[in-house]
């Protein structure tokens, strides 16, 4: 755990009901409303909490607590990188209630990477919605650069 005035970090406990509760809802606000262009199944969500409980070295969950209200999520998935020669902590996904946004919990967050992995990996990968200026501004405060290249993707049919 990890806190700062009424903020906290804590990491995420596949067994606490009520945490597997509201990191599912999260989710779900986080595809309908930052990224209307898909949707998620509710059975990806299970088999992240899954495969993270089973591969702990591939990466974790954390809820974000204001007053012991959960308020945001992230996963964090590690994976290593031939172009810069070392291992990459990439922010999955990161989400925080709308009620909370613009409070700082996105820097505090970063903080509390920097302490605790900066050891580890020799950078941060995270993708933005390219109409979330709110939050592009904040990632190019705190150091992150827009890459030139495109996300492709191609899932198995």
């Amino acid at each position: 755990m990890y806190q700062k005035n009424n903020l906290t970090i804590q990491n995420f406990d596949k067994n606490n009901e009520y945490q597997t509760k509201k990191l599912k809802e999260m989710v779900d606000l986080l595809y309908q409303k930052d990224s209307s262009l898909h949707t998620i199944s509710a059975k990806n969500i299970e088999k992240t909490i899954t495969f993270l409980e089973e591969n702990k070295n591939m990466g974790k969950i954390y809820l974000f607590y204001e007053d012991n209200q959960i308020i945001g999520y992230s996963i964090l998935i590690f994976y290593w990188h031939n172009e810069y020669g070392g291992l990459l902590l990439n922010i999955d996904e990161l989400f925080v209630i709308q009620s909370h946004r613009s409070k700082g919990i996105g820097k505090f967050f970063f903080e509390y990477l920097h302490q605790n992995y900066n050891q580890k990996i020799i950078g941060y990968a995270l993708e933005v919605a390219p109409d979330n200026q709110k939050a592009i501004d904040l990632y190019t405060k705190i150091g992150f650069s827009m890459r030139h290249n495109h996300f492709l993707l191609k899932l198995k049919s």
